[in-house]
């Protein structure tokens, strides 16, 4: 919940949306629903009327130019 608990992984999703381009999203919320705070309660049973199905927001990115580590 804090992002300067977790600087790697901001800089991380940082470079992801600036080299990569969103091709897929699949979301658990009804259409035109404010994402809700995460609960592991929540995640699996519905609850609240937001979710349309349980699991998480997934993205799947096309990485433009990547080149593999050597």
């Amino acid at each position: 919940m804090d992002p300067a608990a977790v600087p790697a992984a901001i800089a991380y999703y940082r470079a992801l949306a600036a080299q990569g381009t969103a091709v897929f999203t699949a979301s658990p919320y009804t259409r035109g629903a404010a994402p809700i705070n995460f609960n592991f309660d929540w995640s699996f049973d519905y609850y609240p009327s937001a979710y349309a199905r349980p699991g998480p927001l997934v993205v799947v990115y096309r990485l433009n130019d990547c080149r593999p580590y050597a």
